[in-house]
């Protein structure tokens, strides 16, 4: 009995001495360690670092995606505080027709690789101009109030090299599911889907979704 627990020891890299005890063989250990990691072993980690690369690769091409579209969101911005105070300056030109101009089939657009200048926002308000390499085009739709003359705007800024991806700018703060506030940006994430109605992009000011 005593050989074979000797024996079972000895696979452990441990030995038995009758005089000073039980101890760790450490140059055997050393010896089973330096032979190296066993296909198993390997395959496993392997393993690993794949369902580890299937989980993050995806949130962090969504976060690339996102910050594509920092300048579309500045931009848009520019473009609404533009709207709103062009309705300030001009009082004589009433609110309906300027929330006619602003449409897409009026002077509601800003594509820096147009041609027709007369169909763009930049024929009312020139410091809007985009150098001509800018990534995104826009179509806005604005509404402004009869009384107050508050501008109410919805931009749709459409990336110029995939008209699949675009993003929603509101200069009102929208609560609804799927808004980051003044941005709605599953379209431009995904390239599926339908963009939900959300802030100033309702009806109210002409929008129709994908027009």
């Amino acid at each position: 009995m005593e050989l074979v627990f000797q024996c079972y020891l000895a696979q452990l890299g441990m030995n038995v001495n009758r005089e000073h005890g039980m101890g760790l063989d450490f140059n055997y250990r050393s010896r089973m360690y330096s032979q190296g990691f066993t296909l198993v072993e390997i395959m496993v980690v392997v393993a690993i670092i794949g369902i580890l690369a299937s989980v993050a690769a995806p949130k962090m091409f969504n976060y690339i995606l996102t910050a594509e579209t920092t300048e579309a969101v500045d931009q848009a911005g520019r473009i609404s505080r533009a709207i709103q105070a062009y309705a300030d300056q001009n009082l004589a030109v009433s609110p309906g027709s300027i929330s006619s101009l602003f449409t897409p089939g009026s002077k509601g657009n800003l594509d820096p690789t147009a041609t027709d200048v007369n169909t763009q926002i930049t024929s009312l308000i020139p410091n809007l101009t985009l150098p001509s390499n800018f990534a995104y085009k826009f179509l806005i739709y604005a509404s402004v109030d009869t009384t107050t003359r508050t501008a109410s705007v919805c931009i749709k800024a459409i990336k110029i090299t995939d008209n699949q991806r675009f993003i929603l700018y509101s200069n009102q703060i929208s609560p609804v599911a799927g808004w980051e506030g003044n941005v709605y940006r599953k379209i431009y994430l995904d390239k599926t889907g339908t963009p939900v109605a959300g802030g100033a992009c309702t009806t109210a000011t002409g929008w129709v979704g994908v027009t």
